[in-house]
């Protein structure tokens, strides 16, 4: 804590970087003096995603929570001033081409895990860390400490296959700023402390699903709010139009069209035009992120949320915003200082409550699905919606208890109509000068307005207004609200935020758990070179690991030729990291041929899977990832990737003149019980309709913290048979085939969707082979009971007219007025389906 450390850790960050490998550090506290910036970006032939970040704290030692720390000195040059705001953590990924232009979405496999931060007084512009990533980037089992003057502890979720676990703000002006994020982010297991503004913003992609969270309303708040979401007051003018959008279409070639000389000139002419819609989009997303109302339409000075970065991918405003909140508690601190405690009550009697009677739980313009979730006695209402540009008719949903009494949330779900989307498409139109046409098209709430600018280039824009409505049994409700709460005597109880917290050192194990076997080591000697045969080496680790160790494979590529099973006993096999331990199959294949997978789990025993990747091969027919068969509800998956990929540099090359072959199997089966941390997979080519990127079989008490699972051209990216007691918290996806096929089942509940996922047209059929017993949608329901799909928002992909598509890994954009999102096959056969454009704020069968 004394001698300046910032260059020694940003050089361990850069060695990180350029050696592909863990950056440890120690217990201590560590004086950091200026950014720390972990800058993502293709190194040394790998590819941006496999030369991430990893910092990892020393695990707290025995009867301690003690973890390490870094420490921002009080009054340090650059963090002072609160209008420009300064990280001192900082997350990004830079993409090669151009090397300064920014792509959150590329920000994988990049993680900040037990590292505690410090800010100290004075530092009234300091942001503790920002990480907006996707797949496989966390922040994990860490505390922001505030004081009285720090801005912000987070700033940015994760979504798209990444998440944030177990973060702790307290003090400061803000906890949680989630105004930018990846498509449906994932919180679980957070603490938000004292803050004297808003403990959690969310106006970022999609839903956020919140579960295990624990929010104070700080004695000392201006605001009275625990969870806020803006209103967007540009959208009443109409200017919601995701024009960026656009112009990554460009930037990234994901559509190649305009090939001649001359189409060159005319692109480089629509681009001009782009320039100066970008440029109009960003300053009004800028005014509206950074001048936010308040209950009532009063800011109180000093909570005017502080400018950030220009976001590269901002977000589409008919898909932002809204909120699934689970398994919490938000509370208001009492003049005694007391805390619920784990006991489940307050410790305060009711005249010890400050500002009793004032506060309000939620405040929103969106969506809102809310699930046992418990708020300390006298509030003034739980949910609040309110907006800039115009009263929302849906009220509040009113507190009722007094202290010592507590508020519980059973179910609330309401929903809220969007602000409408406007798409503007620059065309090659030609029309005269001053022109003006405006035409309603058919599909409800679509307008299409054609104006020509002097260049005789034709500016379209369609808007397109979605819902959200309520469906029970497949039927849709006349009323846009449910609302299921009561008043109880006592708060709540241990296990309700405590079930979910399992991705912690003395949960989950790691390198760093003693006594573990490292398989590279005499008698093992695993080599983990790409080449030899490691199957014997490691699966004699495993065997030994039968009196509860663990077994640690280091940085390598470890082939196998036949499936490893971890034996009744072990505790498990993990790597060293995500991207920097693979295990794979030789060129040729198993030795044994037919279908198998690279690991099978024990049945009985609670274990540990994780820091590692299984990657199968395209040429290899049979091979699959991972059969996960542990009975046992608290054993643990996290920080692994399962893929099926032709090669990739990390990975030994495929023989020459091999083929690449269609896979009929599922790459991942659960037929057990377990916890899920970043379950995600994305690989798309080569695959047939049994394809499955996981197949829930036969599978109970399965807790996923974020599912990602996409670009599948199987009959479904994941499917749920025969299984009971799946709670997917997060859902996101891409492409054209079923996100989710629930048979056969019960109690089957996804808490949340984002992506961009686009159905085939409703009146269409999937292609020959593939199942055409059912209309194209994306989610399924058939002879299942007791399923929730909550809050089901998609980012809206619209095709350009006379433009050419193809269907890359993310599928084709299809025009929302002609898919549907679900199906559900009723006892008896009859089908019935959502309507068009609508995204339900909760979909039960009951």
């Amino acid at each position: 804590g004394i001698k300046d450390s910032t260059k020694a850790f940003q050089d361990a960050i850069h060695h990180g970087y350029d050696n592909r490998v863990t950056i440890y550090v120690p217990h201590g506290k560590y004086k950091i003096s200026d950014t720390l910036n972990c800058t993502e970006q293709r190194r040394n032939g790998f590819s941006s995603r496999n030369t991430p970040a990893v910092l990892v704290g020393e695990a707290a030692v025995s009867g301690s929570q003690r973890r390490p720390m870094i420490f921002l000195p009080p009054r340090t040059a650059g963090f002072t001033d609160r209008n420009s705001p300064r990280y001192l953590v900082h997350f990004e990924l830079l993409k090669h081409k151009p090397t300064t232009h920014l792509q959150p979405n590329d920000n994988m496999n990049q993680i900040w895990m037990g590292i505690d931060i410090q800010i100290g007084e004075g530092n009234y512009g300091a942001i503790g860390i920002r990480h907006r990533g996707a797949q496989g980037s966390s922040i994990q089992n860490t505390a922001v400490y505030l004081g009285s003057s720090g801005l912000t502890g987070v700033e940015g979720l994760s979504g798209s296959g990444g998440a944030h676990f177990g973060i702790t703000v307290v003090g400061g002006k803000f906890g949680i700023d989630g105004r930018q994020t990846q498509p449906q982010a994932t919180l679980a297991g957070i603490t938000l402390l004292g803050q004297e503004c808003y403990p959690l913003v969310h106006l970022g992609l999609q839903t956020a699903v919140v579960v295990a969270a624990n929010i104070s309303i700080a004695k000392h708040s201006k605001t009275k709010v625990a969870v806020y979401i803006p209103g967007d007051n540009y959208t009443a003018a109409g200017i919601s139009s995701q024009v960026y959008n656009e112009y990554n279409d460009y930037q990234q070639r994901e559509y190649n069209y305009y090939t001649t000389t001359q189409e060159e000139e005319y692109e480089q002419q629509l681009l001009t035009e782009e320039e100066k819609y970008q440029k109009q989009q960003q300053q009004q997303q800028q005014e509206r992120l950074s001048s936010p109302p308040l209950v009532g339409g009063v800011v109180p000075k000093g909570c005017e949320l502080p400018p950030h970065e220009v976001d590269p991918q901002p977000a589409v405003p008919s898909s932002t915003g809204q909120l699934t909140l689970l398994d919490s508690v938000i509370w208001k601190e009492h003049t005694t200082k007391q805390k619920p405690t784990t006991t489940g009550t307050t410790g305060a009697s009711s005249s010890s409550s400050a500002a009793e009677g004032e506060g309000v739980g939620v405040v929103t313009s969106r969506s809102v699905l809310i699930k046992d979730v418990y708020f300390s006695g006298g509030f003034q209402s739980l949910v609040s919606f309110a907006s800039t540009w115009h009263a929302i008719p849906y009220g509040n949903v009113a507190a009722k208890a007094n202290p010592p009494q507590w508020d519980k949330i059973n179910l609330v779900a309401v929903g809220v109509e969007p602000p409408y989307y406007k798409k503007w498409m620059i065309t090659k139109e030609q029309s005269n000068n001053n022109q003006h046409q405006q035409q309603k098209k058919g599909g409800i709430g679509e307008e299409t307005t054609t104006t020509a600018t002097s260049s005789g280039v034709s500016k379209r824009a369609s808007t397109f207004q979605f819902t959200s409505h309520l469906y029970v049994d497949g039927y849709l409700l006349s009323t846009d609200r449910h609302v299921n709460q009561t008043t109880v005597q006592h708060g709540p109880p241990p296990t309700l935020t405590q079930q979910h917290n399992w991705l912690t050192p003395d949960r989950f194990g790691s390198w760093q758990t003693k006594n573990s076997i490292n398989a590279k080591l005499p008698p093992y000697n695993a080599t983990g070179d790409g080449t030899h045969d490691d199957t014997h080496a490691i699966q004699l680790a495993l065997n030994h690991s039968a009196n509860g160790s663990l077994v640690v494979l280091p940085k390598g590529v470890y082939v196998v030729s036949s499936s490893l099973s971890i034996p009744e006993g072990s505790s498990g096999l993990v790597g060293i990291g995500r991207v920097f331990t693979y295990i794979t199959a030789p060129p040729t294949g198993f030795k044994k041929k037919g279908f198998a997978p690279l690991v099978r789990t024990s049945q009985n025993t609670r274990i540990s899977f994780g820091w590692l990747s299984l990657s199968t091969r395209t040429y290899i027919p049979d091979v699959w990832a991972l059969h996960w068969r542990s009975k046992n509800k608290n054993s643990v998956y996290g920080h692994a990737h399962t893929d099926r990929i032709w090669w990739a540099k990390c990975l030994p090359r495929p023989p020459h003149g091999v083929q690449q072959l269609n896979f009929s199997h599922p790459l991942n089966v659960v037929s057990g019980s377990g916890r899920f941390y970043e379950f995600y997979q994305e690989n798309w080519e080569w695959q047939s309709p049994d394809y499955r990127d996981v197949l829930f079989q036969r599978a109970n008490h399965v807790h996923c913290y974020h599912c990602n699972f996409e670009h599948g051209r199987g009959d479904s990216n994941i499917e749920v048979n025969n299984s009971k007691d799946i709670n997917l918290y997060g859902v996101k996806s891409e492409g054209n085939y079923p996100v989710l096929w629930v048979r056969n089942s019960q109690e089957v509940y996804m808490w949340g969707y984002g992506g961009n996922a686009a159905s085939f047209p409703f009146d269409s059929k999937y292609p020959k082979g593939y199942n055409n017993n059912y209309p194209p949608t994306l989610f399924r329901i058939e002879n299942s009971t007791a399923v929730i799909l909550g809050n089901v928002v998609d980012y809206p992909r619209i095709p350009t007219p006379g433009k050419h598509h193809y269907a890359p890994f993310a599928g084709l954009p299809e025009n929302p007025h002609k898919w549907k999102m679900v199906l559900y096959v009723k006892p008896g056969g009859e089908m019935v389906s959502t309507e068009f454009m609508d995204r339900p704020v909760i979909y039960w069968i009951r």
